[in-house]
């Protein structure tokens, strides 16, 4: 019961076995797909090196990330989303203490605008004097426009409201003059952790290159200057989102839970498509997908505003070499299969793709089928339970009940008082049941048989035992010689009739040990009966003996000395029960059994009294015999061994024998079947 409940877990084993083959496959189909998307990328954006900037990163570019909405310029961050929590700060120039909080930005660009959100700690604004624009608090946008001129824009921040932007010119004298710009809009506010200024240009003004500087007048009236680029360095680029990339992102199509990245050589992010989010689809209750502790939807995977990408696949990609990686997503309920791929120009890599894709179906079919395979197992543990503890309760009883009517079978001194009749039968415990049946009424005949033992044997001992006692008293009474010869002879018969009941049953005995030590040999049935037979012709030459033989060889496995000896009871046993000028006839014949198999029919019949009806099968018994019992005459004692060791010998030769009455009242046959050799 133990080991079968032990098999049972060979159940969930196979099960999880496949289900991670299951997984791996559709892990390769997924990565192929993803393989396949970042080689149409970089296919379609081959040999476009216009869309990749070419200079080295530096701490001066300026990203403008994509706004899902224009902002409203009102001095308010909470419509820039992340980016308002994402500021990058401007450094101070020369002369500015390290501890003292710089400037910070954001820069994003929606439609045809690009937008800057400017956060100045300082609470305290500084008013300009009206002949110099330079001497307040103000900012300086720099631009180097398409045509590669240098133009500086000057945003004066003292006053909070609306800020108009000036243009820093000079005359043809030389002097520096403001120009209105009405194109350039911004707005100031103060807020309670400083001052927070919002900007917006149009797309055509700015060239490849834009810079910020942040003019601030301390409390102590110390002028404190901030520049993503000093004046003597070149500003940084401009980097924004590509229309031509996006393009051609959009061309292939959105993919739900992929994210696509495009990025140049120095790794800076010039365009991004889609999410890595998906809804679920599992079809089993929530709860139950709760189990496993992932459920595979990863609201987190978006990172916000990225300006560079560093990581070791797109420094292998923009080396010339193809990446592919299984990572967890920050959160850890996600897992996010990347492939960089490189974008060649000619012989150059000019950038790379970095195409992402979540694995929520197979995280989802996975738990799914683990969740299955979790509730099949329980079902099958629970139902193999329920029929292994009925199963073995039923075995228990019958059990107990097999115990039980043993137990009421036998007495305590080991005398068969019942039967085991009645018990249920069909099945092994059944078959055993009947085979304890069967013993026990085997065992109850040979208790039969033993007490039939004693008692014929005490019969048969007991006659001539009183003849020699009466003998010897008789021959103490009367001595005389001619009186003690005939006392003397009666003695001697007596124990000679001893001598014959105790050489009869050490002749059982013997044949019994013949029988199990006798080793088969080829043997001529038909030519063995005929030489026994002709031996019984001489031994009762008044006996008429006849023989018909219907087969000229008849070919079969065994031992001829037992067969003989077998042949010899029959045919003894015919001879006394035959009546007087009856013949006794003997047939040897080929003859297929019941079950088909081929064999030789040996019938002896003879012609005298019928079988008694209350032997039936008993007569094949030990020590079962028709004939009377023998009294103090000189008749000799019967055991009723003969058909016994007929039995014996016939069984041994894997065959049967059985007594037929015939019709005719005075006709008896016993009939032996033995097989034929292969």
């Amino acid at each position: 019961m133990l080991a079968l409940t032990l098999a049972l877990l060979a159940i969930p084993y196979v099960g999880y076995q496949y289900v991670r083959e299951m997984e791996q496959f559709m892990r390769n189909g997924l990565e192929d797909s993803v393989l396949g998307a970042a080689k149409a990328l970089a296919g379609a954006l081959h040999g476009r090196p216009g869309l990749f900037p070419a200079e080295d990163a530096n701490s001066a570019d300026i990203h403008a990330h994509p706004l899902r909405a224009a902002p409203e310029l009102d001095g308010y961050a909470q419509d820039w989303n992340a980016l308002a929590r994402r500021l990058t700060p401007i450094p101070w120039q020369a002369g500015v203490s390290e501890s003292v909080e710089p400037p910070r930005y954001a820069a994003g660009r929606y439609r045809d605008h690009a937008y800057l959100l400017i956060q100045i700690p300082d609470k305290t604004r500084t008013q300009a004097d009206p002949l110099d624009r330079l001497s307040g608090d103000h900012v300086v946008v720099r631009i180097i426009d398409t045509r590669g001129y240098r133009h500086h824009y000057l945003l004066d921040t003292a006053t909070p409201g609306p800020v108009e932007a000036h243009e820093l010119l000079l005359d043809p004298l030389g002097q520096p003059i403001a120009q209105k710009e009405i194109r350039i809009q911004g707005v100031m506010r103060s807020t309670s952790s400083g001052t927070t200024v919002e900007i917006r240009i149009p797309l055509q003004l700015i060239g490849a290159r834009l810079g910020l500087q942040v003019t601030d007048h301390g409390k102590a009236g110390e002028v404190r200057k901030a520049a993503t680029a000093s004046e003597s360095e070149s500003l940084g680029l401009f980097v924004r989102p590509s229309d031509a990339i996006d393009r051609v992102i959009e061309a292939l199509g959105r993919t739900e839970g992929r994210r696509i990245w495009i990025v140049d050589t120095q790794h800076r992010v010039l365009a991004r498509g889609g999410s890595l989010w998906r809804p679920a689809s599992s079809r089993l209750h929530p709860w139950l997908t709760n189990l496993l502790g992932s459920s595979g939807r990863a609201q987190s995977t978006d990172p916000g505003p990225v300006d560079r990408i560093e990581s070791p696949q797109i420094s292998q990609a923009v080396k010339g070499q193809i990446s592919t990686r299984w990572q967890s997503s920050t959160d850890g309920e996600l897992l996010i299969l990347s492939v960089a791929h490189p974008i060649w120009a000619r012989d150059m890599v000019v950038g790379a793709v970095l195409v992402e894709e979540s694995s929520t179906p197979i995280q989802i079919a996975r738990n799914d089928a683990l969740l299955r395979l979790l509730l099949i197992t329980l079902i099958v543990f629970i139902v193999a339970a329920g029929a292994m503890a009925w199963f073995a309760s039923n075995l228990s009883r019958r059990l107990n009940r097999l115990q039980t009517a043993a137990q009421a079978a036998i007495d305590a001194h080991g005398r068969v008082v019942g039967s085991m009749d009645g018990l249920p039968r069909g099945d092994e415990i059944g078959d055993l049941g009947e085979t304890f049946a069967d013993l026990l009424h085997r065992l109850n005949e040979y208790n039969h048989y033993l007490e039939r033992l004693a008692a014929r044997l005490s019969h048969e001992l007991r006659t001539p035992l009183a003849v020699i006692r009466s003998s010897l008293d008789n021959l103490e009474l009367d001595p005389r010689p001619e009186v003690a010869a005939q006392y003397l002879q009666r003695a001697r018969s007596g124990i000679a009739r001893l001598q014959i009941i105790l050489t009869r049953m050490s002749e059982a005995s013997r044949i019994e040990e013949a029988v199990r030590s006798s080793e088969p040999e080829d043997i001529d049935l038909a030519a063995l009966v005929q030489a026994a037979v002709s031996g019984y012709v001489d031994a009762w030459p008044a006996q008429v003996i006849e023989l018909t033989t219907r087969a000229k060889r008849c070919r079969m496995s065994g031992s001829p000395d037992l067969v003989v000896q077998m042949l010899d009871k029959l045919v003894s046993n015919a001879v006394d029960f035959s009546a007087e000028d009856a013949a006794v006839e003997i047939s040897l014949e080929a003859h297929a059994n019941d079950s088909g198999i081929a064999g030789f029919r040996l019938a002896v019949t003879n012609h005298g009294a019928r079988l008694p009806h209350d032997l039936g099968s008993r007569l094949f018994e030990s020590m079962v015999s028709s004939r009377p019992r023998t009294d103090g005459s000189g008749a000799e004692p019967h055991l009723g061994l003969g058909l016994y060791v007929v039995r014996l010998i016939v069984e041994h030769h894997l065959g049967y024998v059985r007594a037929l009455q015939h019709s005719s009242p005075d006709a008896v046959t016993f009939e032996v079947w033995l097989p034929a050799a292969d």
